[in-house]
Formats: structure tokens, sequence, C-alpha cells
């Protein structure tokens, strides 16, 4: 067993691979042996650091398995190559930077005493984050006005999946949207902060409309704030096999805050078409856009990442959406109704196990537009990450 004061030292080396990167969340798996020797506790009790060439020590945090993180702010240069030295061992460590705590029915994630967004697990049909901050304010909107039910950045299941899915998207008692099943909040495997993001793994047990068992998950959220303002949101979903016919889609969706919206559905021309705001919201991706419905401005892409953006009091901000390449593809993209919901659906494939399937999703809330907030490049950090060497 080691010491308390033992430490060891490893040698990080990172390629950025064919891509200019910019605020890179990168990861490294690090070596289960000196790991497990330094902390037999488990590698969450492990004291870490990480310090660049120069000699700056960067934001820097390892999980119970083994995977450490760490923050590098600024631009790297497509071609090139960065060494860092990771230091392991010593006192267990400061948790520090983004914390997260647990209250009456949310989670509260804070950076220096500032609210960077909450989670209601409890009271509500199906989990949800509100508010989302960055510096320009809120992205999107609480429970109110029209589609209620749709609020904040939230998961679903289901949807308008058709007669044989369970809809937990809406949640009404009642036709025409209901009956409804529920997400239903089961324990907290971890909740925690740390100087790199927060994170909760939750277990889940998802019902039908008429109350019955239809599937569990396994659900891990990390909340990482970057240098310029924006809030990352790492979701990772393991559910069991749907106990029904299906299809079964997983949704990763968001009530866009009513100033960033294409439309208003309030307000109608000649042709019953809805009205654009003005300014109106921007969107961007990287495949075309296909008006899909024109008269509340539906916009279907079947890009990989989908962003959303306008004016906030006067200060441009937005939200995007980053489908992994990972995932079941279902083939119908990322959709932006003009009137204020986005959404990125998965289909669990019909005929893999049970507990097989893991979908993995990325969020970002943004200030400034799609280019100043580098999300073409922030896709490509998620999709095709740094490439890390542990020596």
């Amino acid at each position: 067993m080691a010491s308390a004061t033992e430490r060891h030292t490893l040698q990080l080396r990172l390629a950025t691979g064919d891509f200019d990167r910019r605020d890179v969340l990168a990861t490294a798996r690090l070596p289960v042996d000196v790991v497990q020797r330094l902390s037999p506790s488990g590698a969450a009790a492990l004291a870490v650091e990480v310090t660049a060439a120069d000699g700056a020590t960067l934001p820097a945090q390892l999980d119970e398995t083994g995977h450490l993180t760490w923050l590098i702010a600024g631009t790297l240069p497509r071609g090139t190559e960065r060494r860092y030295t990771c230091h392991l061992g010593g006192a267990p460590p400061d948790r520090g930077g983004v914390e997260v705590a647990v209250k009456a029915d949310r989670l509260m994630f804070r950076q220096a005493g500032r609210l960077l967004t909450a989670y209601v697990f409890l009271g509500t049909w199906k989990p949800y984050f509100w508010p989302v901050m960055t510096p320009a304010g809120n992205v999107v909107r609480g429970a109110s006005g029209e589609h209620q039910h749709q609020t904040g950045l939230f998961l679903a299941y289901g949807g308008h999946g058709g007669p044989t899915t369970s809809n937990i998207w809406s949640d009404w008692d009642e036709p025409p949207y209901g009956p409804d099943g529920k997400m239903l909040h089961a324990t907290w495997e971890r909740v925690e902060g740390g100087p790199v993001y927060a994170r909760f793994v939750q277990r889940l047990v998802y019902t039908n409309a008429a109350a019955d068992y239809l599937l569990d998950e396994r659900r891990e959220v990390r909340v990482a704030p970057l240098p310029d303002g924006s809030l990352v949101f790492d979701v990772w979903q393991q559910p069991s096999a749907p106990q029904e016919a299906g299809p079964s889609p997983f949704i990763l969706a968001a009530r866009i805050a009513d100033p960033l919206r294409l439309v208003d559905l309030n307000r109608r021309d000649a042709q019953r078409q809805a009205m654009p705001l003005d300014p109106p919201g921007r969107l961007r991706s990287d495949g075309e856009l296909h008006l899909e419905t024109p008269a509340n401005a539906t916009y279907r892409t079947p890009g990989r990442w989908l962003d959303w953006c306008g004016h906030l009091d006067g200060a441009v901000a937005g939200l995007a959406f980053f489908d992994h390449p990972g995932n079941p593809q279902e083939g119908r993209g990322l959709s932006a109704g003009g009137y204020g919901c986005m959404t990125m659906r998965s289909l669990y494939p019909a005929d893999a196990p049970s507990g097989s399937v893991r979908f993995q999703r990325r969020a970002i809330a943004h200030p400034g537009d799609s280019d100043a907030a580098g999300i073409a490049q922030q896709y490509q950090n998620y999709a095709q990450p740094v490439r890390v060497t542990v020596a």
C-alpha cells in the first residue's frame, strides 16, 4: 500500500490531429496498476495535478474509473503536439472549482458562488435543467406559456413515436396529449464537484401511461464551465430495453428562451403562418437546414450538430446540440421548431441486448453566435477528440 505522501509522475503527450482546437477538455485513462497502488480506496480519492511545459498548473480531475480530465484554455493549432506532466498522490484533493449541492427537489450547480444551472429531479414528469446560464443570461425557458411541458434542457422518451410507444414527452393526464408515462428518480450513485466539472450519476425508473414498469436507466451528466463562459453538458444514458413494441426514441431536447425564437405562435399573418420575431434567432448546422413545417418554422438537418442563437437583453447567446457518432442512428437528424423547441433523437435498436446500449450527447450553452463560440471546433473536440498518450 502506498504511503500518504507517495507521488507518481506520468507524462502526457497530446496531439491535436487534423483540427484546430479551442478550450479543450482533454481526457486520458491512467494506468490501473498505478492508480490502485497509490489509492486502494479508489481513484476519486487520489490527488492529481497537471502542469504544462511552461510550468502552469491546469484544472484537472480524476474519476473513480481512472479517467483523467484536464482543461486546456485557448487555441491549439492542428498538427501540433503538446506535453503535460501529471502528478498523482499526496493529500486527498480539494474538490473546489465547480460545486453541486443536493436540495429538496433539485441539484444546484455553482462556480465561485455564481449559479450555473439546476437539475430538477422531483415533482416533475421528467427531470430537466433550468436555468442554463451564460454571461448573457439564461438560454432556456421554464414551464410557462404554450407547450408548458417543454421545460428547460430535458431528456425525454417516445414523444410522437407512434401508437405503440409510451409518451414521456408531454406531461398531461388527459387527451389529446395524455395520459403519459413518467421518469422517476430512484437513487443517486454519485453527486460530486471538482476543479473541472461537477457531476451526478442517477438511477431512474420509467413507467408507461398505466404506471407499469417500462425500463430503468443509469444516467451520468457532467457540467463543465469553459473559460469563455460557455457551459458544457455531457450526458450518458444506459437504459434497459423498453418493455414495449416500440419504436423507442430517447430524446435530448430544450425549450429555447423566448427572445431566441424564430417565430411567435401568437402572431399570424394572413396565411396563418407564425410571424418572425424582430430580430429572430438564427440556426446553424454542419448539414443543410430544410424547412419541414412552414406554419411554425420547423427545420430539420441531417448534420451532427445544431446551434440556435439570438439576442438576450442586447447580448447574443445560444445553445448547441452535438450528436455523438457512436450513437445508434435513426436517420432523422436534429430539428428546431421555430417557436422554441430543439430536439435530438436516438432509437434503441430492436435487436440489442438489454442494457447494452449507451447513448451519449453534448449540449453547450454559450455566449456569442456560433462563430464567436467556435461551435464547429467544439464539435470536433467532441466527436474526434485530441489523442493523448500516457507514459
